[in-house]
């Protein structure tokens, strides 16, 4: 019996979303906040100019939905883009009464430049709220744009602990930035060490040559923060450290440093790229020059496409990330495909469900408080999502989202709230080797 009713239930829930791909949403207006000259920034999205006054007045709510629509990680930016579409384009871009109007700040993956951005949006868009992100750095800068015109900021998908360390510095004035998207790097390697130096080794599936090891991460704030907690675990676990590199965004050749490090020989190297191109081809270029490490690409699977860059490279290759699997998960991968073109992220669709309970959020706020602004979306994340009372458990990711006063501004992370598995490469398919209760194979090495 409960088998059956939750059949229908995934049935229905892949025929709303399928629904949803087949219709196109109805017209939102949009605005666009970058540097960027006009030509470089996204296109709109069959839009009514925004600047364009109704006829009678309209209850509008402006947010700002933040990503490097240029530059770099324009890619992430188009498909951060094509979520919001999805999700909110589900609800007609209506909340209540309100129309919700898309203002998309685009960061261009520069500090700097997100500030500006991110002020202009408040000050020339007047938005009420902001949700989204991708740079750790981007975001670090941001918060004290968001403490001083208190616009409560949701979600922002970053992982480093420089902003957990700037939020407990001051929670008081950093109170609009309590809602992180995704924990510190101490809470998400524990997959690796578990799955890799415990586990494997101690059934052979791992022997390693010697126990040397090497980190290279891009040059920011998440990267030197994601490679010092790497590289302090695997150190504490009694290994060597032959080489600690930091790479710019816009790099392309690392032979001479990957050759370098190649005499060292080491048995394992952690890379962790936010950036397609210089992710994509550090896997290449490590194969090319001859070392012979098991490798991790932390975020590799952020964009779709990745193994489209790397071919036959990426086979083999760890990584901590979520994948399609549930029939509520394909059905969504699939609708996405139909209606933009492009392979979605199994990563970055968690903010689809970010959309969702940001929606909710506000929703919450209408029926408590009769109007949508800053102050109102505030109190209900403040008073209600802070403390652990309001939840998101209709995802497609996990089974709670939860944040609670001992954990912020990060949710509660572990099993049956958030945690991303391991998964190891085959073909540009992750199969998840940690943890057990979601396990599907044992690691592998290449021959």
């Amino acid at each position: 019996m409960k088998a059956n009713i939750a059949k229908a239930i995934g049935l229905l829930i892949v025929l709303s979303l399928l629904g949803a791909c087949a219709q196109q949403p109805p017209a939102a207006p949009e605005v666009v906040v970058t540097e960027a000259p006009a030509a470089e920034a996204p296109a709109a999205t069959e839009a009514p100019a925004a600047t364009e006054a109704p006829a009678t007045e309209e209850k509008i709510l402006k947010i700002g939905l933040v990503a490097p629509y240029t530059g770099p990680n324009a890619r992430v930016g188009e498909e951060f883009k094509y979520i919001h579409e999805m999700a909110f384009g589900e609800i007609d871009w209506k909340i209540g009464d309100y129309t919700i109007v898309p203002v998309y700040i685009d960061d261009e993956s520069d500090p700097e430049k997100a500030v500006r951005a991110f002020k202009d949006a408040v000050l020339k868009e007047e938005i009420q709220a902001a949700t989204a992100g991708y740079h750790s750095s981007v975001t670090v800068a941001i918060m004290d744009v968001v403490a001083q015109y208190k616009i409560p900021y949701f979600f922002p998908q970053n992982e480093s602990s420089v902003i957990v360390e700037k939020y407990k510095s001051d929670p008081e004035k950093y109170a609009y930035h309590q809602w992180k998207g995704r924990p510190n790097p101490t809470k998400l390697i524990v997959g690796y060490d578990l799955a890799l130096f415990k586990e494997a080794i101690e059934a052979g599936a791992w022997a390693p040559a010697n126990q040397k090891f090497a980190v290279i991460c891009e040059d920011t704030d998440y990267g030197r923060d994601f490679c010092a907690s790497f590289k302090a675990m695997v150190e504490g676990l009694g290994w060597e450290n032959v080489g600690e590199d930091y790479v710019p965004l816009d790099a392309t050749d690392l032979y001479p440093l990957l050759t370098k490090l190649q005499s060292a020989e080491p048995s394992l190297l952690f890379v962790s790229m936010s950036a397609p191109a210089i992710a994509s081809g550090i896997i290449k270029q490590t194969q090319e020059v001859g070392i012979d490490a098991l490798m991790i690409s932390h975020g590799l699977g952020w964009i779709g496409e990745w193994y489209e860059l790397t071919g036959e490279s990426g086979d083999y290759v760890l990584d901590m990330m979520q994948k399609f699997r549930t029939p509520e998960q394909i059905a969504y991968k699939e609708a996405f495909e139909a209606k933009f073109g492009i392979t979605p992220s199994a990563s970055l669709s968690i903010s689809y469900d970010y959309d969702k309970f940001f929606i909710k959020i506000c929703e919450r706020a209408l029926e408590l408080y009769g109007e949508l602004n800053s102050e109102t979306i505030f109190k209900v994340g403040n008073d209600e999502v802070s403390q652990g009372l309001l939840t998101y458990t209709e995802g497609l990711w996990y089974k709670e989202l939860k944040w609670q006063p001992d954990s912020l501004p990060e949710m509660v992370v572990g099993e049956g709230y958030y945690l991303d598995p391991v998964v190891q490469y085959f073909g540009g398919e992750g199969t998840i080797i940690w943890p057990d209760y979601l396990k599907e194979a044992d690691l592998k090495v290449r021959p």
